[in-house]
């Protein structure tokens, strides 16, 4: 048992497990993100279970490169409202060559440990994004051209008031953000706000301001 923290975030508070069988290791990260990594003294592992269904608060490029897995595995629910897995995490994966199983793909996924080796039933999958999904290509893509252009001409005046916000929203306008058709800001939390059906993208394609709750 690697983690047990006891912090205000509950996905912070997973107990984090590494499973050891002979040559074989297993960690299983729950929902653990980026601050739960960095306190991990581990190195060189054979399977990671990504932390947070592949949300880019989690699987930071310094752990993944310290952990060096073979395998990934994902835990994410088919055309999910978050885009989970999100790009940042599956960029990372795919430059470092990683295999990755994703119940969305797969559905049951169960790796056997010999000991010397682990063995999967599972064909690979995808490094696409939660994004990419046939979903949101076919459905949310199109909101968010839509959305773009409708509000573009509507908000433009409030963006050029705020230069210090226009800046901020350039240097991270590829961080995923979430907002709703009639919105006027974009959040980082999916459930901030009590938001129904919320659309995913980056902060550029959301084309509004952040929300004060979140940011």
């Amino acid at each position: 048992m690697l983690s047990v923290a006891n912090t205000n975030d509950p996905n912070n508070n997973s107990i984090v497990l590494l499973y050891t069988n002979g040559n074989d290791k297993i960690l299983l990260m729950g929902d653990a993100e980026k601050e739960i990594e960095q306190k991990l003294n581990i190195r060189d592992v054979d399977l990671l279970k990504v932390g947070h269904h592949g949300s880019h608060s989690s699987s930071s490029k310094p752990f993944i490169d310290k952990i060096n897995p073979e395998y990934a595995v994902i835990l994410v629910g088919e055309d999910n409202k978050y885009g989970h897995p999100h790009k940042e995490t599956m960029d990372i994966l795919k430059e470092k060559g990683i295999e990755v199983h994703r119940s969305d793909e797969c559905g049951d996924i169960v790796f056997t440990s010999t000991g010397n080796g682990l063995e999967v039933d599972c064909k690979k999958g995808s490094y696409n994004t939660g994004a990419n999904s046939k979903y949101n290509k076919t459905e949310n893509t199109v909101k968010i051209e839509s959305n773009t252009s409708s509000i573009k001409n509507e908000n433009i005046n409030s963006y050029n008031n705020n230069s210090n916000e226009s800046e901020n929203i350039e240097n991270n306008k590829s961080d995923v953000v979430y907002w709703t058709k009639s919105g006027k800001k974009y959040h980082s939390d999916p459930n901030c706000s009590g938001m129904k059906s919320p659309i995913s993208g980056t902060i550029k394609e959301s084309q509004r301001t952040p929300c004060s709750k979140c940011y």
